[in-house]
């Protein structure tokens, strides 16, 4: 097959949407399709100079955007006409909302192609009251056209139903959840969970989203307890270090690493103790999923698509979301409970079993083919 996802970022930029993205087209590379990404030119700092490349066989095409709506999207039309100079089998477009889906969607429609979309749990952003509610009536007025222009649409979890009945959202509809890659799996062999220092880790963007200034906050407390522990922070700031560091100032034992390669994040989650993801709001990152193919205890605040995967005190311990001292009370009760945290971690590793990317692959193969049926 010919196969194109749309996309609002794609490497080298840091976003789970794009991460996603390319997990997916590499193994559809691998299994003999011909894959491009279509994308915008930002990386959420600057224009990218380079407008077509190839990684892992993926062709990339990078579309200048015209116009930057907000920090998370920006308006690219050129991508229209270069999806109608392919004839692509398959439309791929992801992130619900935003112009390009639209742009893919009626591409498709022209040229033949079969339209998916992939949403990302897109519906509890975090916005002001006005926001929201300017935000709810883009989406009814969105969702008639989206509907008449698409085929199939994927879902991180089933808790996006309720979003969808009140949007009016009536495509054939299938759940699609992130996933781990191989060498996620291979962290969590024979590694211990006793260490003399244990380091607690947390991988993501400095933003409000994830919830990172609680754990600062949870952290400075903790240490001022405890001699046994170091927190690692790793990832870029998105508008948050500055606040953070004024948190954490003096405490030697709380470290900001900034943004970390991949080969630098499995090797966090090698020699960390445990992981912790206090987010405000998610789908379902990425980062998460290989924490648990990492085979480590986990403490999270199981909102939107988290609550899908991670069960209180069966993988995960779930804290008050918002609440930094609850956070700090479950992230000593691991650390003061071996045992517990074996469990969780054993847990975790069966769980994230069923999240391999070598078999989310497959399904898709079979939704594109039509050969899954609806969930609803």
């Amino acid at each position: 097959m010919k196969i194109a996802h749309v996309c609002q970022y794609f490497k080298p930029a840091i976003c789970g949407v794009g991460s996603v993205v390319y997990e997916l087209a590499r193994r559809q590379v691998q299994l003999g399709h011909e894959v491009y990404v279509f994308t915008s030119d930002y990386d959420k700092n600057e224009r990218i100079a380079q407008k077509e490349i190839i990684i892992d066989g993926i062709k990339v095409v990078r579309n200048t955007y015209w116009l930057k709506l907000s920090k998370f999207a920006t308006l690219w039309p050129a991508v229209f006409p270069k999806l109608l100079q392919h004839k692509f089998d398959i439309i791929h477009s992801h992130s619900f909302g935003h112009p390009h889906v639209l742009l893919a969607g009626l591409a498709a429609k022209l040229s033949g192609a079969k339209h998916i979309h992939s949403t990302h749990y897109p519906w509890t952003a975090l916005r002001s009251n006005l926001a929201k509610r300017l935000m709810s009536k883009y989406y009814y007025a969105y969702s008639p056209i989206f509907n008449l222009i698409t085929d199939r649409i994927l879902l991180l979890a089933k808790s996006e139903q309720p979003f969808l009945k009140k949007y009016k959202i009536r495509c054939k509809m299938n759940v699609l959840p992130n996933g781990a890659s191989s060498e996620y799996f291979k962290l969590g062999q024979n590694q211990p969970t006793k260490h003399k220092i244990k380091s607690i880790l947390f991988v993501g963007r400095l933003c409000p989203t994830k919830g990172v200034d609680l754990l600062a906050q949870a952290a400075v407390e903790i240490c001022s307890k405890r001699k046994d522990i170091v927190f690692i922070f790793a990832g870029p700031d998105e508008g948050l270090k500055d606040k953070i560091e004024g948190i954490i100032k003096g405490c030697d034992k709380i470290k900001l690493m900034g943004r970390v390669t991949e080969t630098e994040k499995m090797d966090l989650l090698k020699n960390s103790y445990m992981f912790v993801l206090p987010s405000r709001r998610e789908g379902l990152p990425l980062v998460l999923i290989e924490a648990m193919a990492a085979g480590k205890p986990i403490v999270t605040s199981g909102v939107d698509g988290i609550a899908s995967v991670a069960k209180d005190k069966i993988n995960c311990l779930l804290f008050n979301k918002n609440d930094a001292i609850d956070l700090g009370a479950k992230i000593e009760l691991l650390l003061d409970n071996p045992k517990l945290a074996n469990k969780l971690a054993q847990n975790n590793r069966k769980k994230a079993m069923q999240h391999d990317w070598d078999i989310i692959v497959e399904e898709l193969q079979n939704i594109y083919g039509d050969k899954n049926e609806e969930i609803f």
